[in-house]
């Protein structure tokens, strides 16, 4: 869902002459956090839902090549919190 997902509206955007784009992606992306994370840190997720989201965001830096759409990624680190 998330890759074929973020296909179509990225070609939605394309067809629609959008040209800013903001992705939610996931800190899953860097796989566990055994270390400090930086968002240079390497992509090595551990889940079928990281993996999705590498390939997402691979799929919009292949969009972001060819100039046709401007988009920035934001990955989050658990944003509804673990304490209740």
């Amino acid at each position: 869902n998330n890759t074929v997902g973020t296909l179509n509206v990225l070609q939605v955007c394309l067809s629609k002459k959008i040209k800013h784009f903001i992705f939610s992606s996931t800190a899953a992306v860097y796989g566990p956090a055994n270390q400090n994370i930086t968002e240079n840190s390497p992509l090595v997720p551990t889940n079928p839902y990281g993996y999705s989201k590498v390939m997402s965001e691979q799929i919009l830096n292949d969009f972001i090549k060819t100039g046709a759409l401007n988009a920035v990624i934001l990955r989050y680190f658990n944003v509804a919190g673990a304490d209740m």
